[in-house]
């Protein structure tokens, strides 16, 4: 904003009173010299004497707005008081009116081919056009006007160049907005006429000032607006003015396409969405019944059996509680499982046959132990009835139910495709939708809804360069927008207000984002980069310009962890959902906790009043009259109740500057009556389906998609709705639209070891990313009190149950679960992987500092039973893989499992599943597998080839020297270098 010449002193608002003055002298000078050249004829028609000549040969008689408005662009005037009428102009005021005079008298030279139309006349309002139509004037021009007093703004350049046409800038805003349904004809005439969009300009300005006080209290506005009512203004804007008539956009055809793209996309949609929940169902019914599991479904076990309840409490928000443990002695670990906080499940007696047998009670899980040993789940209350009494001393069994399977979220992507079919090209995501839906149709969006190539578009592999509207001073604009805001509002206050504490990538996908003239960003994130930080900044710089911002994600964890940061930054954020699925620590952004805690006084103190009605009804109950107007009482307390509770709600999301939800959670109506938002984020978009993603899509004006499409896919259940694309995440489609111009990667991970970091680089990002200096070379040994071992100096090792021979170890052969569960598991590779976690805790790395996993949930089991008979082992963390992605460890154990004579690895050779693995260490990863299995796999294959390369190979020959020779040996050949292969000479 203009906040040069703010002091204590002055009473003008943060645009201080140099702007207004600015604007009175501009006017005062090209006022007197109109007079001065302007005559009347008899038909009132202004005409230019020819014999008073204008400075720099230019027509100053345009009207007194077309130059005050440019006036409040100049920031290089200094803040004095106004001067006094008839004082000499100045060379600055005489270059302000020279540019002013372009606006209206030059044609842009870049639409030369589009028509001519006369623009004379008073400006046109509701009776010419009606007042939808001013309504979308007023909605575009108040966004122009909000650029024109943005010094960060690019308006601000544009506006001086000599061939500036504010016809065609004013489109570029007006096209931002749907126009009314039926009366675009109206909508082409008010865009195209000069008088009308400068009327609406100048009450945007004025409205704008007004925010920081009162415009009629400031001399100098008084000036303006006493000039700006003069006969020789109205006579100077009733000038015929030539003015360029461009598109205003997509044309009809351009429409109907994009409209026709929207119906087969929703068809589609809406048929393997249907196919899903036919697949999503069966597994819920077969996991409720307790049948086996094929062995595609290994790695979702979404049951925890032979469980008690153990305690019942009340949480926040009213939340009932129960905390349950093992059957066994006090301690004993839970069983792994892919149960996690948030997820829907069902608690219920063991031996149950399944829901509707009247004893199940539904829930959501709060917390797991730090420990392991216990599960708290926020139970629903049924018919009054304390929620656990029929539970206690019985032996239970909790049983996870995704989302789809109940029908909520299932309904709620149908909807979004229907609304998205229905009313897109008209929804205030019209632009978002025109632009993931219009690739090659060549709309043109003015200036930058969909990217045009141009020479100088940046290459989308290089995201570091900064958009070519964006001004060279950016970051310190912001970082006085920040300041202002946190002023303003007790808002922001961010560590730095400027991109200092940014790398160049981040640089350039944080100003891209915050480009208003983009209408899609894609954002990807690999490993370490910093994607988290990027979009929170991104939050919190469009928060400081005004904009209000919808930030969803796909689970509650993602959620709750953007909740979390964004607090840290100073944000009012609220975090809509149910509280019994959100983490501890952002329960009290919760909408209903916030809620409660506003109400908490008046609640108690309405509670005693509707006590103190009942009381007074039971000792007249003989006076029917009188307890009828008791009821009718208590009746407006209990309405009273619900309105404030209404309104308490609405002015608590009204003033929230982000509103955090899930995808699904944003179908929720208390967020659709806070739409339309300026920006909307979806974080972990690569997790995400596309119907999912529309639900949030759908209110916002621009879109952010974040994540990281190389890392963990949608869960999609069924193989033919994955075949048919369902697996597709929006973020993937949108990264391969304009030959990749919505997409920004960031290029430069500060968690992992270079030798671990470059695989993942290399085989999945093509080599863009690279490590930063400060951990390129860390390794374990490198942490205080950790020994220097060949272990511990080693960031890449690879632990082979094959011996040199290539013969395989005894007992490292894969198993199936006997359980039923349908998963795998290795004895071998377990009893390997203990033996690896006690040399790194022998040498110093502390418990939590390691993480072991496995894409097997029977061998996780496995693995957390072998810990357990270990003294120390107590902090090491033992998780699948996919229960692992967005957290770390500085030492990463993997223990594959598969070994066949076959050589079939399943889904382990899932390049994302792998890479989500591999990249969760700093410092060492231990690779645990048969290399004559894995290394049949090409993409397994060549992360072998890097281990050898960076880092150390060893055989876990020791035990056993003589093997089990039922599988061949990997060919050499496979191999580079020379010598044994893939084992290191002694």
């Amino acid at each position: 904003m203009l906040t040069a010449g703010r002091s204590g002193t002055e009473k003008n608002g943060r645009f201080g009173a140099r702007v207004v003055v600015a604007v009175a002298d501009a006017v005062n000078v090209t006022e007197t010299a109109s007079q001065k050249g302007t005559q009347r004829t008899a038909g009132g028609r202004a005409r230019k004497n020819s014999g008073v000549p204008t400075r720099r040969g230019e027509d100053l008689d345009e009207g007194v707005f077309d130059r005050a408005v440019l006036a409040l662009t100049d920031s290089s005037k200094p803040n004095k008081a106004s001067t006094p009428k008839g004082r000499r102009p100045s060379s600055t005021d005489v270059d302000l009116v020279s540019a002013l005079a372009n606006l209206t008298t030059r044609k842009n030279a870049s639409n030369a081919r589009g028509e001519v139309e006369p623009n004379a006349g008073d400006p046109r309002g509701k009776r010419q056009v009606g007042k939808n139509v001013v309504a979308w004037l007023s909605r575009g021009m108040s966004q122009m006007a909000t650029e024109l007093l943005d010094e960060s703004s690019s308006l601000q350049a544009r506006v001086r160049e000599p061939n500036f046409s504010l016809v065609l800038a004013a489109q570029q805003y007006l096209w931002r907005n749907n126009q009314p349904m039926g009366e675009e004809a109206k909508c082409q005439v008010a865009a195209t006429h000069l008088p009308t969009l400068w009327d609406h300009l100048q009450r945007e300005v004025r409205i704008i000032l007004s925010r920081e006080g009162s415009p009629e209290k400031n001399e100098a506005w008084r000036k303006v607006k006493a000039l700006a009512w003069r006969p020789e203004h109205k006579a100077s804007a009733r000038k015929g003015t030539p003015a360029a008539a461009p598109s205003l956009g997509p044309t009809r055809e351009q429409l109907r396409a994009v409209q026709a793209r929207v119906d087969e996309f929703v068809k589609k949609a809406s048929e393997l969405l249907e196919i899903e929940r036919a697949a999503e169902v069966e597994a819920t019914k077969r996991a409720l019944d307790g049948a086996e599991m094929p062995v595609e479904e290994e790695d979702r076990d979404n049951s925890l059996r032979k469980i008690v309840v153990v305690r019942s409490y009340t949480g926040l928000g009213g939340q009932h509680l129960a905390q349950l443990r093992s059957v066994g002695p006090p301690g004993k670990k839970l069983p792994p499982s892919a149960i996690s906080p948030g997820d829907l499940v069902y608690l219920r007696p063991e031996g149950s046959a399944g829901p509707g047998w009247g004893e199940e009670m539904r829930g959501t899980v709060q917390s797991l132990g730090q420990d392991g040993a216990t599960i708290s789940i926020a139970l629903e209350k049924r018919h009054g009835d304390p929620a656990t009494a029929k539970l206690f001393g019985r032996v239970l069994r909790v049983d996870r139910v995704r989302e789809l399977a109940d029908g909520v979220t299932y309904e709620r992507n149908l909807a979004a495709l229907k609304a998205l079919q229905k009313g897109g090209v008209k929804a205030p995501a019209a632009r978002v939708i025109r632009t993931l839906f219009g690739d090659g149709l060549n709309i043109v969006e003015a200036p930058g809804g969909i990217p045009q190539p141009t020479s100088q578009t940046p290459n989308p592999t290089t995201p570091t360069e900064a958009e070519p509207e964006t001004p060279p001073n950016t970051a310190p604009k912001l970082k006085l927008l920040l300041k202002e805001s946190q002023s303003r509002k007790g808002g922001v206050r961010h560590p730095e207000a400027d991109f200092d504490y940014l790398d160049e990538s981040q640089q350039g996908a944080v100003r891209k984002a915050l480009d208003r003239e983009g209408a899609v960003t894609v954002i990807q994130g690999p490993p370490g980069t910093g994607k988290t930080v990027v979009v929170c900044d991104i939050i919190a710089k469009a928060v400081a310009r005004g904009e209000r911002v919808l930030a969803t994600a796909p689970t509650n964890a993602a959620v709750d962890n953007m909740v979390e940061k964004l607090s840290t930054m100073g944000l009012n954020v609220v975090r809509v959902g149910n509280p019994q699925r959100m983490t501890p620590a952002v329960t009290s952004r919760a909408l209903q906790v916030q809620v409660d805690a506003e109400l908490a006084d008046w609640r108690r103190d309405m509670a005693r009043r509707r006590a103190d009605v009942r009381e007074d009804m039971r000792a007249c109950a003989q006076d029917e009259e009188m307890v009828a107007g008791l009821k009718t009482m208590l009746r407006k307390m209990g309405r009273t109740l619900k309105t404030t509770e209404r309104q308490t709600v609405k002015l608590i999301l009204s003033q929230a500057q982000v509103v955090l939800c899930t995808n699904s959670g944003a179908a929720d109506s208390l967020v659709q009556n806070e739409g339309p938002f300026d920006m909307v984020v979806v974080d972990e978009a690569g997790q995400a389906t596309e119907p999912s993603c529309w639900i949030p899509l759908l209110q916002g004006k621009r879109a952010i998609l974040a994540g990281d499409t190389c890392q963990l896919a949608p869960t999609v259940l069924s193989r033919e709705a994955m075949e048919g694309g369902l697996a597709v995440s929006l973020m993937e489609r949108a990264m391969s639209l304009y030959q990749g111009r919505l997409h920004s990667m960031l290029q430069v991970q500060y968690r992992m070891n270079a030798a671990i970091a470059d695989w993942s680089s290399v085989e999945l990002y093509n080599g863009q990313v690279r490590s930063a200096p400060m951990v390129a070379n860390k390794v374990l040994a490198d942490k205080p009190g950790v020994a220097s071992t060949p272990t511990t100096l080693a960031p890449l090792l690879l632990l082979d149950t094959r011996a040199p021979r290539g013969s395989l170890l005894r007992g490292c052969e894969e198993s199936l679960d006997g359980s039923g569960s349908g998963s795998l598991f290795n004895e071998g590779e377990a009893t390997i992987v203990v033996s690896h976690v006690l040399e790194l805790l022998a040498a110093g790395v502390p418990g939590p500092a390691i993480a072991v996993q496995s894409p097997y949930l029977a061998q996780v089991e496995l693995l957390q039973a072998r810990l357990a008979q270990h003294k120390g082992t107590e902090g090491v963390e033992v998780a699948s893989i996919d229960s692992f992605q967005g957290r770390e460890a500085d030492a990463v154990i993997i223990s594959m499992v598969r070994s066949n004579p076959s050589g079939i690895v399943g889904f382990l050779g899932d390049h994302r599943r792998m890479n989500v693995g591999v990249t969760r260490a700093r410092m060492h990863v231990a690779v645990v597998c048969d290399s004559s299995t894995v290394g049949r796999n090409p993409f397994l294959l060549r992360l072998l080839q890097h281990i050898k390369r960076r880092g150390e190979v060893r055989s876990a020959a020791g035990g056993d020297p003589q093997g089990s020779e039922y599988a061949p040996p990997l060919p050499m050949s496979k191999w580079k270098g020379q010598g044994n292969g893939l084992y290191t000479s002694n």
